[in-house]
């Protein structure tokens, strides 16, 4: 065999995947479909058990309905059995189907009137002590298990209903009770039951105990069916369908439902040897099929290739010539189809390599003119990058400075260029984790960040900046340009407001605090003019100098804190007790909330871990809050009132895998509404009217909260209560 010509390697290797698809295909599709199949009729079954019990719990209700008409009576409530007898004779027609009687239980489950009369002895007590607690407590009705009613002298279930008087008091059950063989109950049974999925497929019933309530075979009422896996699952409350081997070997499927309302479980029951029968008889078909199928398309398949291969071997000849640099064009025959195309491609090809020759040196003058106008593009893109107020560096996935700008040069150095740039960013210690740039190599993400580089021996803020500007084929980053601006006049900039927004406070603050220092001023007053007309009396009293010195130090305090709030803090972030700065926030608030009439309520969090942040900016975004709160609260409460409160907590929290400090302020007050939530932290928005409220206060709190790696959170129901949570990252 010649497996050099490409009729025969086209023959043989469509042989090869033909032979192994008709060989696979019948085993994987017995495999699939008699799983699928398997699927199916498991569904099938469990739908079919579902259905028909949701079936038989409708047709169920009509009995439990018309024992409720009775307990529903005036007589049946109160106890009064004079007239019962002749409701229920009048009713006949209708309780036939209970052949075991009705029988009526006072609330602690003895028999007290049954019908016919004398039917059932009184002070006999409910067959089911179970199933009268379930009655007692979910006053629903029940359908019992089988149970041996001594009347009738055979097996019987009950179904009862609860007696409830005016008051919803509970009083009794109304049970009818029907032998599980000759009560025309069955009826119900067969026409729910009795259904055709396959030649010898039927459905049972069984009760919470797994024994039998309905069966095809009579002879298996009352049996037990425990050991049936089936029966086991439904009396478990599971729907589905399972397989199980009768005596005979026989395979069976079963599908299973509980009834609802019941402890009763309806179970379907299948031969699945009847369908693997069928599925085996369609594969063998198919494979026959298949292989038919197969050989004709192989003869067809040789037929054709040795008819059309021959102007192939024309076309080849023609494409050695063009190959060797002859182009003349080749002969086309017309086949009409894509060999015909082909050969007039070939010739177009010949023509359009003949006139590229021809066009070789313009083309190569054009590319010389281009890379010209590319050096001219590129000086004036160093131009513009040069004249870049910033510094502009680009960094290779290896951590090498490719090349800087100007103004990069004029900050680290003539010779940054030949450094790497954690020589740059870090030249005192390796790069943290957080580095923008290794960050934004890893995941090729834009990050940014405020970092503190030295420059000439000084440390400088700068706002850094990364991004990838070349990317590799596989889709990893391979060059990071990073931007590096001088955050100095910024940072002047945002502290002056912070700084305002700060005096602001203050000059809020400074009333209240002159009214909470007066009182102790006037109490020093009236204790000295108490020594001053004892002195030499005799009847100095000695602890009038305690309380001054008491008094002034109250005075010195408050003071202080003032103070401490009103001067320029360490702008550097340290350990600090956010229960220690909330309760000097108080301090100096104290005399306002007071005079508002808000209570404050201050639930200190026990074992609270120190926060990483600036404590005088943390001062200031409580005071805000604070002061947002009161606004509310007098808005919605003019003078004093119970829910006029101001709920604060701390607690240690995880937010996003990082250990936080959680500050909750939650006023009762008027609440925001729905459709500015997400405007709250914008500058200059405020709900308050021109002249209370600048609306920087939320803008700068969240400023200074986004700074210190925080979170804040507000939610509220407008007219009823706002909460805002801070999150801090605690301290390492």
């Amino acid at each position: 065999m010649n497996f050099k010509r490409i009729s025969i390697k086209i023959i043989f290797w469509a042989l090869i995947p033909f032979l192994f698809v008709v060989s696979i295909v019948p085993v994987m599709s017995h495999l699939t479909i008699k799983n699928s199949a398997l699927d199916v009729v498991k569904r099938r079954d469990a739908a079919f058990a579902e259905i028909a019990a949701v079936r038989l719990s409708e047709n169920l209700q009509k009995y439990s309905y018309f024992l409720q008409t009775i307990a529903d009576t005036k007589a049946c409530k109160e106890m009064s059995f004079t007239h019962m007898e002749p409701l229920l004779v009048q009713a006949r027609s209708r309780i036939h189907f209970f052949d075991g009687g009705i029988v009526i239980f006072n609330k602690k489950g003895r028999v007290v009137w049954s019908y016919p009369l004398g039917f059932q002895k009184k002070g006999h007590f409910f067959p089911s002590p179970s199933h009268f607690k379930s009655l007692k407590n979910n006053l629903r009705p029940v359908f019992s298990d089988i149970f041996f009613h001594a009347p009738l002298g055979r097996d019987a279930i009950l179904i009862g209903v609860p007696v409830i008087d005016d008051r919803s008091r509970f009083q009794g059950v109304v049970a009818g009770i029907c032998s599980v063989e000759f009560s025309t109950l069955g009826t119900t049974y067969t026409k729910v039951l009795e259904f055709k999925s396959g030649k010898s497929s039927f459905g049972y019933l069984v009760d919470g105990d797994g024994h039998v309530l309905y069966h095809r075979h009579s002879s298996l009422l009352g049996q037990s069916l425990m050991d049936q896996e089936a029966v086991q699952k439904v009396i478990q409350g599971k729907t589905g369908a399972t397989f199980s081997l009768d005596e005979s070997g026989i395979k069976l499927i079963s599908g299973f439902a509980p009834v609802p309302g019941t402890r009763w479980g309806v179970i379907t029951q299948g031969n699945w040897t009847e369908v693997e029968k069928l599925i085996l008889f369609y594969i063998r078909l198919f494979t026959a099929v298949l292989w038919c199928g197969g050989i004709v398309s192989a003869g067809l398949v040789f037929f054709f290739i040795k008819k059309h291969l021959n102007p192939i071997r024309v076309l080849t000849q023609g494409a050695d010539r063009i190959a060797q640099g002859d182009f003349t064009e080749i002969p086309v025959r017309k086949t009409g189809d894509e060999i015909e195309v082909l050969s007039r491609q070939f010739n177009s090809m010949a023509r359009a390599l003949k006139a590229s020759f021809a066009n070789i040196k313009n083309r190569v003058e054009a590319l010389d003119n281009a890379r010209t106008a590319l050096e001219n593009s590129e000086e004036k893109i160093n131009g513009i990058i040069n004249s870049v107020a910033d510094a502009m560096m680009m960094i290779h996935e290896n951590g090498d400075i490719l090349w800087i700008n100007d103004k990069g040069k004029e900050l680290f150095g003539s010779g940054a260029g030949e450094k790497k740039y954690v020589d740059l960013l870090y030249p005192n210690n390796p790069p943290p984790g957080s580095c923008i740039v290794k960050n934004c190599f890893a995941t090729g993400i834009e990050s940014d960040s405020e970092l503190k580089i030295p420059v000439n021996g000084k440390i400088m803020d700068f706002w850094c900046t990364s991004n990838v500007v070349l990317w590799a084929r596989e889709g990893t980053p391979r060059r990071v340009v990073l931007v590096c601006r001088n955050l100095a006049e910024k940072k002047r900039m945002r502290e002056e407001v912070l700084r305002n927004a700060q005096l602001a406070a203050l000059g809020e603050l400074a009333a209240g605090v002159a009214h909470e220092i007066n009182n102790p001023i006037n109490g020093i007053i009236n204790y000295a003019q108490i020594i001053e007309d004892t002195r030499g009396s005799g009847q100095e009293d000695v602890e009038l100098p305690q309380r001054i010195i008491a008094e002034s130090m109250r005075i010195a305090n408050i003071v202080s804190k003032l103070l401490s709030f009103a001067r320029e803090g360490n702008e550097e972030k340290e350990a600090v007790n956010i229960s220690e700065i909330i309760d000097d926030v108080l301090d100096l608030t104290q005399a306002m909330v007071k005079k508002d009439n808000i209570k404050v309520i201050w639930e200190a969090g026990g074992g609270v871990p120190l926060c990483h942040a600036v404590t005088h900016q943390v001062q200031q975004i409580f005071l805000n809050i604070i002061g947002n709160a009161r606004y509310a609260l007098n808005q919605k409460f003019s003078g004093s009132h119970a829910r006029k409160e101001l709920i604060i907590s701390c607690e240690s929290v995880t937010n996003n895998d990082q250990q936080m400090v959680r500050t909750v302020f939650m006023d009762r007050g008027i609440g925001i509404p729905e459709k500015i939530m997400d405007k709250l932290c914008n500058p200059f928005f405020s709900t308050k009217p021109p002249g209370h409220g600048t609306g920087l206060g939320l803008s700068i709190s969240y400023g200074i909260i986004e700074e210190h790696r925080g979170e804040l959170n507000i939610e509220s129901v407008e007219g009823e209560w706002t909460k805002v949570s801070i999150d801090l990252p605690i301290a390492r």
